[in-house]
């Protein structure tokens, strides 16, 4: 009988979280709303430890306008392995006013998928991170 397959559980780093938000460019952003959650997927980018976004009026402007407290969440996963990794950032979202600001926001890579022509820039600070993987020894790690 081969040797049970033992889960391994890892904290990452900070600097594990944020290569990956560098290198991802779809989460989710979970807000509120009416004292409910909502979560959003969204397309982000990270600039200078920031993370960036474009949409249109809405839910996730207003909250950026009333400076919610927000998170983003991206993940990894290998179905087949059992493996897989989770980033969340949690921050204050602020819209993105100052022209200098925007005239950088618009060269970013933050083009909703759903809203190509979104023009307000939202901005989400990271001040918590925390990451988590989990991977099975014997088997291939999800790559940071």
């Amino acid at each position: 009988m081969p040797p049970a397959i033992i889960p391994r559980f890892e904290v990452l780093t900070d600097e594990e979280c944020l290569l990956l938000l560098g290198r991802e460019p779809v989460g989710r952003i979970a807000l509120t709303s009416g004292a409910l959650p909502v979560v959003l997927p969204i397309n982000f980018t990270l600039d200078h430890g920031t993370i960036v976004f474009a949409t249109e009026p809405g839910l996730k402007l207003d909250a950026a306008r009333a400076g919610a407290v927000a998170c983003l969440e991206i993940d990894g996963i290998d179905r087949w392995a059992h493996s897989g990794w989770s980033v969340l950032a949690t921050g204050r979202m602020n819209e993105i006013t100052d022209p200098q600001r925007r005239a950088r926001a618009r060269e970013l890579p933050v083009s909703p998928w759903a809203a190509p022509a979104a023009h307000n820039f939202v901005e989400l600070s990271i001040d918590l991170l925390s990451g988590r993987r989990v991977n099975h020894h014997g088997r291939n790690q999800p790559s940071t």
